[in-house]
């Protein structure tokens, strides 16, 4: 797997939690970092598409940039285009809630991860339905 420039080496591994359950990982290195995507399912990991960028510059805001670059990826996957995609967080009670994939206005069902730390940001994104489509 590639991410941004660099090729990354992949590994799997698990991991016991005691009186929780087992955190199935899949871990991504390379020299400059490492990313590791979880789940509790096995099958899950190879169902899971992820993505490591370098952040252009000082003044790009991570938050919107690692949305920029999830959108991108759907847009490529899935042949629709960028502008279609909205990576949005609402409010419910005056709670911010975890960010959420909207196509064409309408809230899509998409598990997101969005992270970032220093000059990186990191995506994560799974698909649970049998289709693997995204509406």
């Amino acid at each position: 797997m590639t991410f941004g420039k660099t090729k990354s080496k992949k590994s799997d591994g698990l991991v016991k939690v005691p009186d929780t359950g087992d955190v199935y990982i899949r871990l991504f290195s390379n020299p400059d970092y490492i990313h590791c995507v979880g789940t509790d399912k096995l099958a899950v990991p190879d169902k899971i598409i992820c993505g490591v960028e370098n952040l252009p510059d000082e003044e790009t805001d991570p938050s919107l940039f690692s949305r920029f670059c999830l959108a991108q990826s759907l847009a490529e996957r899935f042949s629709l285009n960028f502008h279609q995609i909205k990576i949005k967080r609402t409010r419910t009670k005056g709670e911010l809630q975890p960010p959420r994939v909207y196509i064409d206005g309408r809230k899509t069902d998409i598990d997101i991860s969005l992270s970032h730390d220093g000059r990186f940001v990191a995506y994560a994104v799974t698909f649970l339905n049998k289709k693997n489509s995204i509406l």
